[in-house]
């Protein structure tokens, strides 16, 4: 497991603070491979991004807007898992994501820390079922997803952040954004898997 910490320095907010100190969301991704980067701007941004060069990758950000912080993700306009499969598969990759935790709002400040994160993963699909499950347990990384045709939806659980899933399974592999937040916690991030 590969970690960074980083500092999101407190920024002065105005009176009006807002009422979601943390917040994420999909967003789009302009570029491919290492120059992969969520079409938005945020203060003290960090960007991340996790690519296979024959299917495809994701994007992630996170910084602070306006007076919250903030997490997006997706995919890169180049996602391409080949044809939908009809059985049971297995797949092996990667997962990529910063957590930002410890979100603190004031009347007047908003700070908060970010985790980098990225390990090996295992997954398995059955597509009679339409579901994709796996992860890596020694790092608390949790898969339950919901397959229909190419289209992979569900969620991730991470350290007790739940993060929705929005991606592409097929024959060639799989390819996944998520995003998902609690009142002081942000997960963003994405995985990338090729068949075994």
């Amino acid at each position: 497991m590969h970690k960074t910490l980083i500092l999101l320095t407190a920024v002065i907010v105005s009176a009006c603070a807002s009422d979601e100190p943390a917040f994420s969301e999909f967003a789009s991704v302009v570029g491919t491979g290492s120059a992969a980067k969520v079409d938005k701007e945020l203060r003290q941004e960090y960007n991340g991004h996790l690519y296979y060069p024959d299917i495809g990758g994701v994007a992630f950000l996170a910084g602070i807007k306006d007076e919250s912080v903030a997490g997006y993700s997706g995919m890169t306009a180049d996602v391409d898992v080949g044809a939908p499969l009809q059985a049971s598969a297995k797949f092996s990759g990667e997962y990529s994501l910063y957590k930002v935790l410890l979100v603190h709002q004031s009347s007047t400040m908003i700070s908060g820390w970010i985790d980098a994160y990225r390990g090996n993963i295992d997954l398995t699909a059955n597509f009679a079922t339409g579901k994709l499950w796996g992860g890596n347990i020694f790092h608390l990384f949790k898969v339950n997803g919901d397959i229909s045709g190419k289209t992979l939806g569900g969620f991730i659980r991470y350290e007790g952040v739940e993060a929705q899933l929005d991606g592409q399974i097929g024959q060639d592999g799989v390819v996944a954004a998520f995003q998902g937040n609690t009142e002081t916690k942000i997960v963003v991030g994405g995985m990338v898997a090729l068949p075994k």
